[in-house]
């Protein structure tokens, strides 16, 4: 692993966290491989298997923060 910082999302704000999400989906639709989407964002796998599930049930709404949802 690179030494690069790593974005902390469970202190970002829920447009960082959206934003981010954003890339995932835009990444996968590339072909872009789990892993290395992993890599970029900052996100686990198993997080981007979880967002890529929830762009597949819901689309992009599926993705917005509570926080931001609301809005």
């Amino acid at each position: 692993m690179n030494d690069e910082k790593r974005t902390d999302y469970k202190t970002s704000t829920p447009e960082v966290l959206y934003e981010a999400r954003k890339i995932v989906i835009k990444m996968w639709k590339k072909g872009h491989p789990v892993k290395e989407i992993a890599e970029v964002t900052g996100f686990s796998t198993n997080t981007v298997y979880i967002t890529i599930r929830k762009y597949k049930a819901d689309g992009m709404k599926a993705l917005k923060p509570q926080k931001l949802a609301s809005k």
